[in-house]
């Protein structure tokens, strides 16, 4: 992700961690979503993107980046749901999102 999908990581960022970065690098994924890392114009910054589905396998890891998140021409990204960091995750309302 880090090295083939730069562009989709800033644009997931934007979308659901409503944070605008120069880059973006997923630090971990586990089987409820991931956490990124941020440089912004204000420094570094860290979001996590919660999968709205608990995901069992790299398989299906894959599946949801590559139907919903990777793919621009997708703009549903119905698999992400987003939580801010700031030391403690707090959920975005959904009508946000």
């Amino acid at each position: 992700m880090n090295t083939d999908h730069k562009d989709a990581l800033v644009m997931l960022a934007q979308t659901f961690a409503r944070i605008a970065s120069q880059e973006a690098t997923m630090k971990e994924v586990d089987r409820l979503g991931f956490q990124l890392r941020l440089k912004t114009q204000d420094g570094m910054r860290g979001a996590r993107i919660a999968f709205l589905r608990e995901v069992s396998n790299p398989a299906e890891t894959r599946k949801v980046f590559s139907r919903n998140g990777c793919d621009r021409r997708d703009r549903r990204l119905s698999e992400f749901q987003s939580w801010r960091t700031t030391g403690t995750y707090v959920q975005e309302s959904p009508g946000k999102l």
